[in-house]
C-alpha cells in the first residue's frame, strides 16, 4: 500500500472535532458535494469512526479552504504566531485600516491641498480589493517584523506613518500624470481591475 493511500495518523486524535467544525459551517450535505465525499463517509470522519486517505484529506483541506497541514495534525505555524491569533490579527487590522484610512487621508491632503483634486482617484484605489489587500499585507508585515503587536502606541504610529506614506506616494504618481496599476501580483488574476486616469502610466504599485 503506498503512502497516499494510507489513513492519517499523525495528529489523527483531534481529527473528528477540527472536521466537525468544518463541516458544521456549511452542513454536511453541502460539505459533502464540495468535497466530493459521501454523507454517509463525512459522518464517519465527524464521528471518529473512521479516517481518511491523504487523497482525500487534499480534497476536504480544498473544500474547506484549510492548510492541509493544519486539518492533519492542528498545529500550524505562521511567521511564530498561531493561526487563529494571525487571523484575528489580521481581521483587526483590515477593520482599522477600511475605517481610518479615509480619516488620515484628509489629514494629508489638508497639508497638501494640491492633492485634493485627485482623491476620487486616489481613495477607490486604496480601497479596491487588490490595492487593499496589499496595503494590509504590508502593514502587518511591518508590526510583525518590528514586534510591535503588544506595544499600542507604537503600533499606531507605526501603521499610520506606512499608511500616509503609501498615500503620499500615489498622490505623487497621480500629480505626475501616472495612472494607478495594481501590485505586480495581481495580474495573476485575470480580472484585476485598473484604477487611474488613463493606461498609459507607470507600473508603481499601493505596496
Amino acid at each position: 500500500m503506498s503512502g497516499r493511500d494510507q489513513s492519517i495518523a499523525l495528529g489523527s486524535e483531534g481529527f473528528p472535532a477540527r472536521f466537525a467544525g468544518l463541516v458544521q459551517r456549511r452542513g454536511v450535505r453541502a460539505f459533502a458535494r464540495a468535497a466530493e465525499l459521501s454523507e454517509g463517509v463525512v459522518r464517519k470522519y465527524m464521528n471518529g469512526e473512521s479516517l481518511p486517505t491523504l487523497d482525500r484529506l487534499e480534497k476536504i483541506a480544498r473544500a474547506a479552504e484549510v492548510s492541509l497541514a493544519w486539518l492533519a495534525t492542528g498545529e500550524v505555524k505562521f511567521t511564530g504566531i498561531e493561526v487563529d491569533e494571525t487571523s484575528a490579527r489580521i481581521e483587526a487590522l483590515s477593520r482599522w485600516l477600511s475605517v481610518n484610512v479615509v480619516a488620515l487621508n484628509m489629514g494629508l491632503v489638508s497639508l497638501h491641498p494640491a492633492f485634493a483634486i485627485h482623491q476620487s482617484v486616489v481613495i477607490p484605489y486604496v480601497l479596491s480589493d487588490v490595492a487593499f489587500g496589499s496595503l494590509l499585507a504590508g502593514v502587518f508585515d511591518e508590526i510583525t517584523q518590528c514586534n510591535l503587536w503588544n506595544v499600542g502606541a507604537e503600533k499606531d504610529k507605526l501603521i499610520h506613518e506606512y499608511v500616509q506614506t503609501k498615500l503620499l506616494k500615489l498622490y505623487e504618481q497621480c500629480v505626475e500624470g501616472e495612472s494607478l496599476s495594481p501590485p505586480w501580483w495581481a495580474f495573476a488574476f485575470h480580472d484585476a481591475p485598473q484604477a487611474g486616469a488613463g493606461n498609459n502610466g507607470g507600473n508603481k504599485d499601493a505596496g
